[in-house]
């Protein structure tokens, strides 16, 4: 018992100032050799936490579901100093995001290496080299108005006209008793407009499957640290693969004629993107308490069919309570522009980048660990 009670005061006691030591890592100082750094978070946004009325301002009209925009999210870092003028960081994060009715849940794992290339008592400068995936499990979307307007998405993007039109109806139809719901085909020729009914047996979705995206960055930072202040300005490119498939119940309903599915529902696409991005932070030590605040620009380089949206700012900022050298708190959030633009490649698509287009922000909270 005595030996536990050494160990605790041992691990507690002391309080070291560092102001590498911070929820934000994007520093050209590095921690000391041998050093291990451990982050634990929590991220959240509800209709509590919505202080700036986010969520009502871009989404609040747009749907009757008070759950959409609602996140929950883990945080968890691992980083390691070594070789004098080496940083090893990895990253994962659990994203839980409320979308049209259904939970899209985003898995990422973040791991770059940081070569330190100079330093001095007052400034330094780092290379970043790293990869971030983010793997989306399969969502199955049961919204019919979501389902409706997803599928007039794909119908306009594969060239089919205007004039045509599928759309599901929750009417059964009396003579398909045991049907779920209705498809109708209409079809306007010469101002002479024809409407097709179909009975419907599966339970109508649009599907997101085997989604990921795979990046390669290279990041190039420069430090400048005062007696109270620490500021770091970085920029870098980051290449990216995605891969993504849509999918419907529509692809699977055997009663359908054919000409009802002449537009296709199932949709498997690979692209690569570019993006440019670059940053600002500012760690000032306040005695007490460190108080963060960063900025980020992101400038999506993509093919034409994805021009609606191409950059991203995102503001953080953190309050860190140093409860000793090794022991700190911290509480704060982040704005976004353009919710995730950037940050989750793949949900920017052909057909979804206009749900994501929104100004966003979350609140985090944590504890920061240092050995």
């Amino acid at each position: 018992m005595k030996v536990f009670l050494i160990l605790c005061i041992m691990f507690f006691m002391g309080y070291t100032k560092d102001l590498a030591y911070t929820k934000n890592h994007i520093h050209a100082f590095l921690p000391n050799n041998n050093d291990l750094t451990i982050d634990l978070g929590l991220e959240l946004m509800n209709d509590t936490l919505d202080v700036l009325n986010i969520k009502e301002r871009e989404f609040g009209n747009a749907t009757n579901l008070d759950s959409l925009g609602d996140m929950k999210g883990l945080d968890l870092g691992l980083g390691y100093a070594f070789g004098d003028d080496y940083y090893l960081h990895v990253r994962y994060n659990q994203k839980q995001l409320e979308y049209s009715g259904a939970t899209l849940i985003n898995h990422e794992l973040d791991v770059y290496l940081r070569h330190q290339l100079y330093q001095n008592s007052r400034s330094a400068f780092a290379l970043d080299f790293g990869y971030v995936t983010n793997i989306a499990d399969d969502t199955y979307i049961n919204d019919l108005s979501t389902i409706n307007e997803s599928i007039k998405k794909i119908q306009n993007i594969k060239g089919l006209s205007p004039e045509d039109e599928l759309k599901i109806t929750s009417n059964v139809s009396p003579f398909f008793p045991t049907s779920v719901a209705t498809l109708e085909s209409t079809k306007t020729i010469s101002g002479a407009t024809t409407t097709n009914r179909a009975a419907l047996y599966l339970q109508p979705y649009i599907a997101i499957k085997d989604t990921k995206d795979e990046s390669f960055y290279l990041r190039a930072i420069l430090s400048k640290k005062t007696k109270d202040a620490l500021y770091d300005i970085y920029l870098g490119y980051k290449y990216t693969k995605i891969k993504y498939t849509l999918d419907s119940s529509l692809a699977y309903e055997d009663s359908l004629v054919q000409a009802l599915i002449d537009s296709p529902i199932t949709i498997t696409e690979n692209r690569n993107d570019g993006m440019l991005f670059a940053g600002v932070e500012m760690v000032q030590d306040y005695d007490w308490v460190f108080f963060e605040l960063s900025y980020r620009y992101n400038y999506m380089l993509r093919n034409s069919e994805l021009q609606e949206t191409n950059s991203n700012h995102i503001v953080e900022s953190n309050v860190i309570f140093p409860v000793t050298n090794k022991f700190a708190l911290y509480l704060g959030g982040k704005i976004m522009t353009n919710q995730f633009n950037g940050e989750v490649p793949y949900l920017y698509t052909e057909y979804s980048q206009s749900s994501f287009d929104h100004m966003y922000g979350y609140a985090n909270t944590g504890i920061l660990l240092r050995y």
